[in-house]
C-alpha cells in the first residue's frame, strides 16, 4: 500500500489566462470533452492505452479573443496504473490597454498563462480507481500581475456495467476556484450521456449535461449545455461538435453558442491512441 500512495504523488502543469489569476483553469481543452469531461481516474478502469494529443482554440473570438494551445499524453500500464502530462498556454491575440489606479494610460499588453498538469490513477478494485493531479500555474497577466501558483485535484470513478460514476474536488489551493464534482455518465454500443454538478467553495455552482452518438466508432456527433454562475465558474453556453476516428487518429472540432461572452469558440484537436 505504501508504494500505491507513493506512485500516486506525481506532479502537474496547466495554462490559463484571463483577468482573474487562474481563471482559465476552468477552460475545456480538448474539443472532445467540451460536453463529455473525463477524470484520470476514469481513464484508469479503461487501461492498455497509449495515447498523445494536441489542441488548438480560438478562445472567445467576440470578448477575450484568445488563443489556445495544449498538448497532452498519457498511458495506461499494468492493468492499473494510468499517468498523463500536459502542458497548456493561452494569451491574448491582441493587446489591450493598462491603467494605473488614477486612471492614467500605462501602455498596452497581452496577458498570457502557462499551465504545467501532471497526474497519476490507480485501480484499486476491478471497479474502483482513485487519482490525483497536481499543477503548477505560471501567470503573467500584466506588468505588475505575474507569478507563480500551485493546486491539486482528486478523483475517484466507480463502474458499474455501462454506468460510470465520478466525485472529486479540484484546483485545491487555489482561492476562489476549488470545488467539489459529482458526474455520472452512461456509455452503449453507438451512445454515450454524461451530466455533472460542480460545488464552488465560494458559494456557486454550474452543471453540464452532454451526449455523443456514434456510427461504427468511426464518426461521432456531440451535443451539451453547460449552465454556469458569474464567478468563478464560466458563463452558460451550449456546445455542439463531431469527430472522426480512423486507426487510431481521431481529428475533433467543438464549437461553443448560446453565450453572450464566449459564442464563436471553436477547438480543434487531434489525437493518436495505440
Amino acid at each position: 500500500m505504501k508504494k500505491i500512495i507513493v506512485f500516486l504523488c506525481l506532479l502537474g502543469l496547466t495554462v490559463p489566462a484571463g483577468a482573474q489569476i487562474g481563471s482559465s483553469l476552468l477552460i475545456p481543452r480538448d474539443a472532445e470533452e467540451i460536453g463529455i469531461r473525463q477524470s484520470i481516474s476514469s481513464e484508469a478502469l479503461e487501461g492498455g492505452n497509449l495515447s498523445a494529443g494536441a489542441t488548438y482554440g480560438l478562445w472567445a473570438p467576440q470578448s477575450s479573443n484568445s488563443n489556445l494551445l495544449s498538448a497532452s499524453a498519457g498511458m495506461s500500464f499494468l492493468d492499473k496504473f494510468s499517468a498523463r502530462l500536459e502542458l497548456a498556454h493561452i494569451s491574448d491575440r491582441q493587446s489591450g490597454m493598462l491603467y494605473n489606479e488614477n486612471g492614467a494610460p500605462l501602455g498596452e499588453y497581452k496577458g498570457s498563462e502557462l499551465l504545467l498538469e501532471a497526474g497519476a490513477a490507480i485501480k484499486v478494485l476491478p471497479s474502483l480507481a482513485l487519482g490525483l493531479n497536481l499543477k503548477m500555474l505560471n501567470y503573467n497577466l500584466s506588468s505588475e500581475l505575474k507569478g507563480n501558483a500551485f493546486a491539486a485535484d482528486l478523483s475517484a470513478c466507480y463502474a458499474l456495467k455501462d454506468w460510470r460514476f465520478d466525485l472529486g474536488v479540484e484546483n485545491l489551493g487555489l482561492s476562489g476556484l476549488s470545488s467539489a464534482s459529482a458526474g455520472a455518465s452512461y456509455a452503449k454500443a453507438m451512445f454515450k450521456a454524461v451530466a455533472e454538478v460542480d460545488y464552488y467553495f465560494t458559494g456557486a455552482f454550474s452543471a453540464a449535461v452532454g451526449a455523443e452518438v456514434n456510427y461504427r466508432q468511426l464518426a461521432f456527433f456531440r451535443a451539451g449545455y453547460h449552465l454556469g454562475s458569474q464567478s468563478p465558474a464560466l458563463p452558460s453556453y451550449a456546445s455542439v461538435g463531431t469527430g472522426v476516428k480512423f486507426k487510431g487518429f481521431q481529428l475533433d472540432l467543438a464549437y461553443l453558442l448560446g453565450s453572450s461572452t464566449i459564442s464563436g469558440t471553436l477547438l480543434f484537436t487531434i489525437k493518436y491512441t495505440l
